[in-house]
C-alpha cells in the first residue's frame, strides 16, 4: 500500500468485514505479506470473480471460516504455479480453498508455425489451466499441408489435427507444414500414422505397461498419446513414482493425448471396487 506522501506499507491483515458487501469489487490479490483475513472481510461481495492467491501453501496465513461467505458462485481462486499438490489440486480439478473452487492457470501453451507463409496455429495461451484439455488447430494456407506437431526439442509429438491433450505443464509446440496437398490429408484432418513403436513399445517414448493383474487390460504411451487397452468404463488415475496424481478420468476412449514429462508413472484402473490393472509405464 502507498500513502499520499509516497510511503509504502505492507498490508499484513484484512480486518473484520473490511470489504463486506462491496459490489464494485471484482478481483482481489492476496500477497505473501498478508498473513490474516478476518471474519467477513470479503463476505457478500456479489461481483467478486477472482482471488489471486500468492501463497505457496494454504496454511501460510490465517483465514476466518466466513471471510468469503456469500461471494459470487462463479468466483475462482487462482493458485501459484508449483503449489498444486499442497492445495490438493490434481487431475480431477476439484480442489477448494475457503469453499471456493481452485484453478491453476499460470501455465503457458506456446504454439507456432514452422513457416508463417505456410500456415497458422490457433489455440493455447499464457494462462492455461493445468490438467485441463487443451486444443490446438493447424490451418494450412493454399499450396501447403499440415504434417505434424513437434516439441521444443524438435521431437515428433503427434500428427493429429486438431491436437487435443491434457496439459501437464508449460508446453511449446510447433506445427510443421510442407508444400503440396499431402497424400495423408483428408477433409482437413490428418490421421495419425501407426508406427512400430506403438506396436512393440521399443521407442517413441513408450513401453508396454505389463504385467497386467487381470484380463488383457494395459497401457502404453507414445507420441504424446496415452493408449489404453480394454479399459473402457474404468476410472483411471496416473501418478508419479512419488505419489503425485497427474491425471484422473473415466475412460471412454482408447487414446488420450497428454504431454507428460520424462519419467516413470503408475497407472491404476478400477471399476467400482474391483481393481482391473495396476502397472508402471515409462515416458522417455
Amino acid at each position: 500500500m502507498r500513502t499520499a506522501a509516497g510511503q509504502r506499507y505492507a498490508v499484513t491483515a484484512v480486518g473484520v468485514e473490511a470489504f463486506r458487501g462491496n459490489g464494485r469489487l471484482q478481483s482481489v490479490t492476496v500477497p505473501n505479506s498478508l498473513t490474516g483475513i478476518e471474519r467477513g472481510a470479503f463476505s457478500a461481495c456479489a461481483n467478486l470473480q477472482d482471488v489471486e492467491l500468492e501463497w505457496d501453501s494454504p496454511d501460510r496465513g490465517r483465514v476466518d471460516a466466513d471471510a468469503f461467505a456469500g461471494v459470487a458462485a462463479s468466483c475462482r481462486v487462482h493458485i501459484p504455479k508449483g503449489s498444486e499438490e499442497r492445495y490438493g489440486y490434481d487431475g480431477d480439478l476439484k480442489a477448494v480453498w475457503q469453499g471456493l473452487p481452485v484453478v491453476s492457470d499460470h501455465y503457458a501453451v506456446r504454439a507456432k508455425s514452422n513457416d508463417a507463409a505456410a500456415g497458422r496455429v490457433t489455440g493455447g495461451g499464457e494462462r492455461m489451466v493445468l490438467y485441463a484439455e487443451t486444443v490446438l488447430t493447424a490451418d494450412a494456407d493454399s499450396g501447403y499441408h499440415f504434417v505434424k506437431w513437434t516439441n521444443a526439442k524438435g521431437d515428433s509429438v503427434s500428427a493429429r489435427n486438431p491436437y487435443r491433450f491434457l496439459l501437464a505443464g508449460d508446453t511449446e509446440l510447433t506445427a510443421v507444414f510442407a508444400a503440396g496437398d499431402g497424400d495423408e490429408a483428408k477433409d482437413g484432418v490428418v490421421q495419425e500414422p501407426q508406427t512400430g513403436s506403438e506396436k512393440d513399445g521399443a521407442d517413441g517414448g513408450a513401453t508396454h505397461a505389463l504385467p497386467v493383474l487381470k484380463g488383457e487390460a494395459g497401457v502404453y504411451y507414445t507420441e504424446g498419446v496415452l493408449r489404453l487397452v480394454n479399459l473402457k468404463g474404468a476410472v483411471v488415475s496416473v501418478s508419479t513414482m512419488k505419489g503425485k496424481k497427474v491425471l484422473q478420468f473415466t475412460a471412454d476412449d482408447a487414446e488420450y493425448p497428454v504431454t507428460l514429462p520424462a519419467g516413470v508413472y503408475i497407472l491404476n484402473a478400477a471399476k467400482g471396487r474391483e481393481r482391473i490393472v495396476a502397472t508402471k509405464f515409462v515416458v522417455k
